[in-house]
């Protein structure tokens, strides 16, 4: 009985540690945001709109890589600053490419706490 258990644990152990597959819609790649000595003469509307896709773009990538190993944080509980570290380690560990992890980082900045 003990060996059934023994065996029951493992198995559930390696099953729970197994990658998890989710199914992602595929997004075509932000538009890079190049930054020229003309960006001054950019009106507002123009210069928003990719900031505003990247961070859409970023809060699907967030809430479907980031979440499906562990409970997603509110991007408030941490600054910029703090964000930029957990950003740095956790992107490797999701695989993020790097439109995918810029446009995760272009939205947890968005929604994080001033300091």
């Amino acid at each position: 009985m003990k060996s059934v258990f023994i065996i029951f644990l493992a198995m559930i152990t390696i099953f729970g540690c197994a990658k998890k597959m989710v199914p992602v819609a595929a997004a075509p790649p932000a538009p890079a945001v190049i930054i020229t000595a003309d960006a001054a003469k950019m009106d507002a509307a123009t210069a928003v709109v990719p900031a505003e896709k990247m961070i859409a773009m970023g809060q699907e990538t967030f809430t479907a890589k980031c979440g499906r190993c562990h409970g997603l944080k509110k991007v408030d509980n941490y600054t910029a600053m703090q964000w930029t570290p957990i950003m740095e380690r956790m992107a490797i560990k999701a695989m993020l490419d790097s439109s995918e992890k810029a446009n995760v980082i272009a939205y947890v900045n968005s929604g994080a706490k001033a300091g």
